[in-house]
């Protein structure tokens, strides 16, 4: 980021005005942007529908966080009953007036020409030629959008939180030129599509993991010709169960378990400064042991130990694999979903958050493995799918952040384009 812009950030945070800017009622903007009241900019648009009962019609729906607008399955307008719908209408920005303070916000298109909508989703189209509806949804995904949008839901929880239209029209929103709007719409658009790219690249290497997996550790595919045959073993074969306890300060890191691995655990939430703690023996677990949370396998709480050595809380389980077994083989099996849920018969509890997997019960599974030198190229295989998809998560993140922050700058005027 450039000094100069670095420098304007200060000021404005500081409530100091830069040269070529201006204090309203908004906050500082630029000289040449103007203030209005949204009511000056939109207008609401409701065409209602004559529901025809033998006549197939498509709702549409609007997803959270900016994610746009969704279709749902065909109906009959006889499975309607007497629910108020409206024609959807071209290039109008669209809110879900249950999660608008969620950032249920999008803009119509031609390809939503003869869909409907309930009477939960507003329709507005711009006047005076003041915005493009395109621009002002992307001002609705930066915090002051959001703030606007918060401001007009009162309430508690999340669906009594209905937006009021009335107090949503009154609220001011600063504009540039129509002409800038179109400029930094163009500069948004390219980085939406640049994520939505990204993102099906993600979904793809997902689904081709997922058909790795159930085809590699099941034996109906074979890589590189292997004909070894494959054998069926108890988990008891293959795990031993790790007992080893230590208490805090004995050269340990304290971790917990999530279902994206095993993390150091934060004093923040660590709750344990409300009991006695001196005498507490936690569970030691090491590099490459396979860790679990009995109470919450049924959430996909399992993984391999890449943390290190470490103690955890006595309720989850730890086990090392045996020398004849492949490490990450077997942590690619346990971690299968398909696994998960034969496993789950074991679960115990008459409360469905606390029924655990015994650690006992897990061992009882019986599952067939292969020659050691097929486990090995099986987890290569799938190792290498796993790093792909870690690769393409971490460019998505990245390029979502990116465009959250040029979002802030372009919309509230502290980056102009040229």
């Amino acid at each position: 980021m450039k000094d100069e812009i670095k420098k304007r950030i200060e000021l404005i945070e500081k409530g100091q005005v830069p040269e070529g800017y201006k204090k309203t009622k908004v906050g500082i903007i630029p000289e040449d942007w103007k203030v209005y009241k949204i009511e000056e900019c939109l207008r609401r648009v409701a065409n209602p529908v004559e529901v025809e009962k033998d006549r197939e019609y498509v709702q549409i729906g609007i997803k959270s966080h900016g994610k746009g607008v969704f279709y749902k399955d065909p109906v009959l307008g006889s499975s309607l009953g007497n629910k108020k719908v409206y024609w959807i209408e071209p290039n109008c920005l669209v809110l879900n007036i249950v999660f608008a303070w969620e950032q249920a916000v999008g803009v119509t298109t031609q390809a939503e020409d003869g869909f409907i909508g309930s009477h939960r989703f507003l329709m507005y189209e711009s006047i005076n030629e003041t915005c493009l509806v395109e621009y002002v949804k992307y001002y609705f995904l930066t915090k002051e959008g959001k703030n606007i949008l918060e401001a007009a839901s009162p309430g508690g929880a999340g669906r009594n939180r209905t937006l009021g239209q009335e107090r949503f029209m009154k609220s001011y929103v600063a504009l540039p030129s129509v002409m800038e709007q179109r400029k930094i719409v163009s500069i948004l658009e390219i980085m939406t599509r640049n994520v939505d790219i990204t993102e099906r690249l993600l979904i793809q290497k997902i689904k081709q993991k997922e058909w790795l997996t159930k085809n590699l550790l099941t034996g109906k595919k074979r890589l590189n010709s292997f004909q070894g045959e494959w054998k069926k073993v108890k988990l008891s074969d293959v795990l031993k169960e790790r007992k080893e306890y230590s208490r805090k300060g004995q050269g340990y890191k304290h971790v917990t378990l999530s279902k994206d691995g095993i993390f150091e655990k934060n004093e923040r939430y660590d709750r344990e400064h409300l009991v006695k703690t001196e005498d507490k023996k936690y569970k030691v677990t090491h590099q490459n042991d396979i860790c679990y949370n009995p109470a919450n396998l049924k959430f996909g709480v399992i993984c391999k130990n890449d943390f290190g050595d470490a103690i955890f809380s006595p309720i989850y389980v730890t086990f090392e694999v045996k020398k004849e077994y492949h490490i990450e083989f077997v942590s690619q099996y346990l971690m299968w979903n398909e696994f998960i849920k034969t496993v789950r018969k074991y679960e115990e509890g008459t409360v469905y958050e606390r029924m655990a997997v015994n650690s006992k019960d897990f061992v009882k599974i019986e599952i067939a493995l292969p020659p050691l030198p097929e486990q090995q190229a099986i987890a290569q295989v799938l190792n290498q799918a796993d790093k792909e998809i870690q690769l393409l998560q971490q460019k998505l993140d990245l390029m979502k952040q990116e465009k959250k922050a040029v979002m802030q700058l372009l919309l509230t005027g502290i980056v102009r384009v040229s």
